[in-house]
Parts: structure tokens; C-alpha cells; sequence
């Protein structure tokens, strides 16, 4: 394999993901980047994934030759973030990875793609839009609650109007509610666990347009460049409006 890449959007992409990845999972490919060039496409596909959370973004690259692996991420970060130059080339020969730019490189182990586990991220049927999810995160998540006895308040309530999203979260003691108006195209009620919405508002700027839609119980949330899925909180929230 071997694939020239922009070192800066390959960075940028990397930290707006590495915040999902385990730093100690008994599977040691949920530790790592899973980076696939699919050389027909000039496509660069990264996954990260911890199961409950799942992100996968793509730019493009130009790529002489595909190929799959997986590199230890925060170890894969440092590096890129580290070298110099415009361009970075990746190469792997099956057992090590070479990470070149400009007069440095580094090579690498790296595991096999295919022992990475099977990440289904469903494409939902109907999709709605909404946007400003920094702004939602940051002024709701400090009255998040803690008490695993009651999951509906570990996470950011979200109600969708046809114009309107709403966010909510409340620990017992303390709530936060915030609204903004958007385009959304529908209706939902949904509970998306804190830390989900932490990453989500790490991947995305809050001017982007995002869509997104439930497939049972999994929310995912589609841009241009980028898939993220995750659980959502079952239990019903609290009715804010009796208060």
C-alpha cells in the first residue's frame, strides 16, 4: 500500500477523533486508527470505534497502490503531529508502516485490518438536520447527571421541533436548557449518553449543517466527510415543561 496525503487534514481528522478511542481494551484493534485507501475511489476511510460510539471520516488522497491496517492511534497522532511538510506518505508492507515527510520518517508495527471488529453503522431511513451541536454540548453537559440508577440523566435530552432544537439535562439537583433555531424537517425526542455528545461536539464545527436519523436503537448523525453513530438512552427524560 502506499497513499500521498495532506499531513494537516490527516491531522485534524485524527484529533477530532482520537477522544473515542479505549485507552486499554482487551481487543487491541479498538485501540488503534483503522485506516483503509481504497486506491478506485482516491479515498482515505479512517474508523475509530468503542463500541457504544463509532466515527468514521474520509478526505481524499492520492493512492498509487490500496490497502488496509491498524495503527496505535495516540502513538499515530503524535507522529503526524510532530513531522513537517505539506505531505505525508504512508507505506505498508504487510508488517511495518512507513510515515514519511518531507526529510524524516518513521517506521512502525501495525495489526491486520481484519481482525478489527465488524462495525455496522445503519443508515437511517429518515433524516432530519440540525445544527449548532458545540453550542448544545457546552451549555447543557455541566448539569448532566451521574446516577447510573438513572440512566435518562446521564445524558443530553433532545427535542426536535420543525424549527426548534431544544437540549436538556438535569442531575436532580440542578437543569440546563437551551434552544436554537434551526431547519430540522420533523420531530424526535431522544437522550444521547453525555460522553457520545462530548465526541460528537468534538468531531463537528458548530456552524455545520449535520443530518441524522434513529435506526432502532442507534443515532447517527451524516455529514460530507463524516459518519457517527452511537446508542441513545432508553429510559424516558424528565417532562421539563412541569417545571
Amino acid at each position: 500500500m502506499r497513499a500521498r496525503m495532506n499531513r494537516k487534514i490527516l491531522l485534524s481528522y485524527l484529533k477530532s477523533m482520537v477522544r473515542v478511542v479505549p485507552q486499554s481494551n482487551s481487543i487491541m484493534e479498538l485501540m488503534g486508527f483503522m485506516i483503509e485507501c481504497n486506491e478506485d475511489e482516491g479515498v482515505v476511510y479512517i474508523t475509530v470505534s468503542n463500541l457504544e460510539t463509532t466515527i468514521q471520516r474520509k478526505f481524499n488522497a492520492s493512492i498509487e497502490e490500496g490497502g488496509s491496517f491498524v495503527v496505535a492511534a495516540r502513538m499515530f497522532l503524535g507522529i503526524v503531529d510532530r513531522l513537517g511538510g505539506e505531505d505525508i506518505i504512508l507505506e505498508h508492507n504487510k508488517k511495518l508502516l512507513g510515515i514519511t515527510s518531507e526529510r524524516c520518517r518513521f517506521d512502525v508495527p501495525v495489526l491486520s485490518a481484519r481482525n478489527y471488529p465488524k462495525i455496522n453503522i445503519p443508515y437511517p431511513d429518515d433524516l432530519l438536520k440540525i445544527k449548532g451541536i458545540c453550542s448544545l454540548y457546552s451549555k447543557t453537559s455541566a448539569a448532566v447527571g451521574t446516577d447510573i440508577k438513572r440512566p435518562s440523566l446521564t445524558g443530553i435530552h433532545l427535542e426536535i421541533y420543525s424549527d426548534t432544537v431544544r437540549a436538556s439535562a438535569c442531575d436532580a439537583f440542578r437543569m440546563a436548557v437551551t434552544e436554537i433555531k434551526c431547519n430540522c424537517g420533523g420531530k424526535m425526542s431522544v437522550t444521547v449518553p453525555k460522553q457520545s455528545f462530548f465526541y460528537l461536539a468534538n468531531a463537528v464545527e458548530d456552524k455545520d449543517l449535520l443530518e441524522f436519523g434513529l435506526n432502532a436503537n442507534t443515532l447517527v448523525f451524516i455529514k460530507s466527510d463524516m459518519l457517527f453513530s452511537t446508542r441513545i438512552i432508553s429510559e424516558p427524560f424528565m417532562n421539563i415543561d412541569d417545571f
